[in-house]
């Protein structure tokens, strides 16, 4: 039997690939997908937000009662589309060893809290341990409480 006569159907080659170039496509889609959905869900929170008490257009009558988002429902929104967007960016940014993460300030308590930014590097625990026993002069003096 060649390998000519063997075909695959669409479940076996798409759906249950072990080929990483399908896996691969089926990570863009689906990233694309639940980009499209993210994006949906904040732009019904932006609507409520912007239009508060009044009928959500197009989709409004279909999902919600009266077409008005409730306060639940935003909050669930709101968590929804979080959980989509960590898996959108951070998964992608998973860090080793030696490599660093960009932070933000996720408070929305004022202005200018997207420049409030830092960096923070992955060490391994020997290169922490060496760092804590560095800094432990710093550790013992009391008095010296600034903040």
């Amino acid at each position: 039997m060649n390998q000519d006569s063997h075909k695959e159907s669409f479940i076996t080659k798409y759906i249950f690939s072990q080929d990483h170039k399908v896996i691969g496509l089926q990570y863009g889609i689906m990233s694309l997908f639940f980009l499209l959905f993210g994006f949906s869900l904040m732009m019904v929170m932006r609507w409520q937000l912007a239009y508060p008490d009044t009928k959500i257009p197009i989709i409004g009558s279909l999902m919600f009662q009266g077409g008005i988002l409730s306060p639940d429902m935003y909050n669930s929104f709101g968590a929804m589309h979080g959980t989509i967007m960590i898996f959108l960016d951070k998964i992608k940014d998973t860090k080793r060893e030696g490599m660093g993460y960009e932070i933000a300030c996720a408070q929305l308590c004022g202005n200018s809290h997207y420049r409030m930014k830092g960096y923070m590097t992955v060490e391994s625990m020997s290169e922490y341990e060496a760092w804590l026993e560095q800094e432990a002069e710093y550790l013992e003096e009391e008095g010296d409480d600034d903040w």
